[in-house]
């Protein structure tokens, strides 16, 4: 597995807002590579770039509340037998995922770092906490699972709060066509990069989509590496 260098960024907000789909798209794909294996890239300046994008986006969000959308997550999850008691749904917009997540653990917790996303979300299936994934308000080894569907991959902080037999699981809805996106491989290496020897990594497909679990090796798994 291999990664890429980027560039620093070079369209603001105002422009990528207005901008054709596939350059949005390629900005996105950017700053994906580029905070997943260099966080320190993640400015004021970006996060404001991104925030901005996605405030505007709130109101009509639940457009993307469809099968296909919703499939590849629910997948994943059954794919990986994902439960337990506390799930950080990272990035969670207006919290689509909720009930798939809130029927397979006690509490869900989504965070996003849009103030328009939370308050067009939907209420009942989860709490709601305003934040950065860059430097989350969580305790160390405190989330059994954090759940990542077209959001960007803060490696260190993710593997920081998730328990050591917890389970990452990264989801793109629509494979490489999706804004945020980081391949199955990316995700991978970039989990393994910080403890390669106890990590493992499942992909698969689901329809448009794609999904990566990457969790600690158990004994069963040993000598296997990632698939």
């Amino acid at each position: 597995m291999t990664t890429n260098a980027f560039g620093p960024p070079k369209t603001s907000s105002e422009a990528l807002t207005a901008a054709a789909p596939d350059a949005f798209t390629a900005r996105m794909h950017e700053i994906s590579h580029l905070v997943a294996f260099d966080p320190g890239s993640w400015s004021q300046e970006m996060a404001n770039e991104v925030r901005s994008i996605f405030d505007l986006r709130a109101e009509n969000w639940f457009i993307h509340e469809t099968d296909a959308y919703l499939a590849p997550l629910d997948a994943a999850l059954q794919a990986g037998e994902i439960v337990g008691r506390h799930c950080l749904d990272i990035g969670s917009g207006t919290a689509i995922h909720e009930t798939t997540l809130a029927s397979r653990f006690d509490h869900v917790t989504a965070v996003d770092f849009s103030l328009q996303m939370l308050r067009n979300a939907k209420r009942g299936q989860a709490d709601f906490v305003l934040a950065d994934a860059a430097q989350l308000p969580f305790a160390d080894h405190s989330a059994d699972a954090i759940v990542l569907v077209n959001m960007f991959l803060f490696a260190a902080e993710s593997a920081r709060v998730l328990k050591p037999e917890g389970s990452l699981v990264f989801v793109s809805t629509r494979a490489n066509e999706t804004p945020i996106y980081l391949d199955p491989g990316d995700v991978a290496a970039a989990m393994t990069r910080l403890d390669d020897s106890s990590l493992v990594a499942t992909t698969g497909a689901t329809g448009p989509g794609c999904w990566t679990i990457v969790r600690r090796r158990t004994n069963d798994q040993s000598g296997k590496g990632a698939r």
